[in-house]
């Protein structure tokens, strides 16, 4: 049956309006469903003054009025039950034609896009693929070093279907899970001064020559953020900061003496075992912090992007049980 045959002409009209018109409609369902606005809001997860203008809004536009107040509840109106019937109908048909549409575009998915830090994408991410593609052979993973806010932002707009982060940089549109946590150690010359303390206080990281690796953003951001909550701004009050495009560059710089550096122990710990880097505690200040994995708010995601994040997700736990 086509839609003009059994559709209200004003119905049809929005039929073929924007989405917002179709939450009209489901506001309008919630509504006789909940039985009174304020229930509905609750469930909608909208005020309640949204919840009427969504109502007047739906009136307005069919030119009817479609539901009575009889004290905190409503009644539906003649013209309101032949709505709420024909709205049911289209929203179920809306509903089944979005996921039929969903499930033929990833039915057929053969590869996963996702964005990393470059340190965790060396040191990580390989043993997560190689768990996840021993039950799947058949999916590439294509895996793109980059900064956070060029991994946030890629979520958002579909470039990657997954990210990794290292600083919760979120937003309305992102759902950030906590992952793993990551231990981060400052890595000095085996000739420095600190070598024979074994520790050292925030004060006396002033002046010290920081390197950093160019695209670990969410690492800089972390230590940024705990060293000023113990009176120390990185930004001002160390002397210079280099970058390096590489964990390897960034360990060699630290052995030839240009500066000292913080990274994550398991990109450290090899250099530190064969004497190249020294590594020192820094008194009173948290070095472990959370990694996360992004993916958007609310999205559809296929059955295999879900297989993919339960791959991260074992390796973690795999991570918490031999700690």
């Amino acid at each position: 049956m086509r839609a003009k045959e059994y559709l209200p002409e004003g119905l049809l009209h929005i039929v073929v309006g924007t989405m917002l018109n179709l939450n009209l409609l489901r506001t309008f369902v919630m509504v006789v469903e909940q039985g009174t606005l304020s229930a509905a809001a609750e469930k909608l997860g909208l005020r309640q003054p949204t919840i009427t203008l969504h109502i007047q809004n739906l009136e307005d536009f069919l030119a009817v009025k479609l539901l009575d107040r009889r004290g905190k509840g409503v009644e539906l109106t003649p013209e309101g039950k032949i709505v709420i019937c024909k709205a049911r109908e289209l929203l179920a048909f809306c509903d089944n034609a979005e996921a039929e549409v969903f499930e033929e575009l990833h039915r057929t998915k053969r590869r996963i896009r996702v964005g990393a830090g470059p340190i965790m994408t060396d040191h990580v991410l390989p043993h997560i693929v190689a768990r996840f593609q021993q039950i799947y052979p058949g999916i590439d993973v294509l895996i793109e070093p980059t900064e956070t806010s060029s991994i946030i932002k890629g979520v958002l707009d579909h470039t990657y279907d997954v990210g990794f982060v290292g600083f919760p940089l979120g937003c309305d549109q992102l759902e950030l899970l906590e992952w793993i946590e990551d231990e981060l150690v400052l890595i000095v010359p085996t000739n420095h001064p600190f070598i024979a303390r074994g520790s050292v206080n925030v004060t006396e990281l002033k002046q010290q020559n920081f390197i950093w690796h160019k695209s670990a953003s969410g690492i800089r951001m972390f230590v940024e953020n705990e060293l000023s909550r113990r009176g120390l701004d990185l930004t001002t009050e160390t002397g210079n900061c280099g970058e390096v495009s590489s964990t390897m560059s960034l360990l060699s710089s630290v052995d030839a003496g240009l500066g000292v550096a913080i990274i994550p122990r398991y990109s450290a710990q090899n250099a530190i075992d064969m004497g190249m880097v020294g590594s020192v505690r820094i008194e009173g200040v948290s070095m472990i912090r959370k990694l996360y994995i992004a993916t958007l708010k609310n999205g559809r995601r296929s059955v295999i992007i879900d297989q993919f994040i339960d791959a991260a997700k074992s390796y973690g736990r795999m991570g918490e049980q031999t700690a």
